[in-house]
């Protein structure tokens, strides 16, 4: 079977059943935790959603053509461009899980509507679930230069497997009792793994563990300025029409 096909296979059984689960869940989240819980969890889904989409900045797409290009040819370029790139999620990461913890109070007061859960824990777990899902920032970047080595299959796999792994935890947690705090933390934990998981694949193609190590290299930089940027115009024109 070709390589199209594999992938193909993989996204459609993957996803169908990480769809079937979501439902799943959020049926046991409303039944046993009520609507507040509900709200939280997926505003932060929500949230990330955007902030991920806008904070992309054209990076990922800039990865894999570069990746893709380079790998065989000229790995001592491929390893100064995975330092250099990935210390820039690194760092929007750094900056937007404390603006996150600083501003969540504000979040709360202005954006949620609470019924039956109290402020305090409100800001507690959405400091959780939002500061461990910019984790997706750097987790793209891992996941893109899997795409710029045609290794779809491995993508996949974490993916699913991790959001799966996500909502049976979920469902167990609520079945036993648990609140929205343990919930939150339980996301978070995969959000980690899942990270974890796309640096441990990336690391065999990689000439030394060093190159996973941000780093910063001027030459990269310019020479990706262009195509980058072109790249992240487009993308936010396009978040703006949605």
């Amino acid at each position: 079977m070709s390589r199209l096909g594999k992938n193909i296979i993989y996204n459609t059984i993957g996803q169908g059943l990480v769809l079937i689960l979501g439902f799943i869940s959020v049926k046991y989240i409303y039944s046993r935790l009520g609507g507040d819980t509900v709200g939280i969890v997926y505003f932060a889904t929500m949230a990330n959603t955007v902030l991920c989409t806008i904070l992309e900045l054209g990076i990922c797409s800039t990865t894999v053509r570069e990746v893709s290009a380079n790998y065989g040819t000229d790995p001592l370029y491929t390893g100064q461009f995975i330092r250099a790139f990935s210390s820039f999620y690194w760092i929007l990461y750094l900056v937007f899980g404390a603006l996150i913890y600083l501003f969540a109070p504000f979040l709360v007061e202005g954006w949620l509507n609470l019924n039956h859960i109290d402020a305090a824990t409100a800001q507690h777990a959405l400091r959780v679930l939002l500061i461990s899902s910019l984790l997706a920032l750097p987790k793209s970047f891992y996941s893109s230069i899997i795409r710029g080595l045609q290794k779809m299959g491995i993508n996949n796999v974490i993916d699913t497997a991790t959001i799966g792994v996500q909502q049976l935890g979920i469902i167990l947690i609520v079945l036993k009792g648990g609140n929205l705090i343990y919930v939150a933390y339980w996301i978070a934990a995969t959000y980690l793994l899942s990270l974890i998981a796309f640096i441990a694949a990336c690391a065999p193609f990689l000439p030394s563990l060093k190159t996973l190590l941000p780093g910063y290299s001027r030459s990269v930089i310019k020479r990706n300025f262009h195509y980058t940027s072109q790249v992240t115009v487009i993308s936010l024109a396009a978040l703006a029409y949605l």
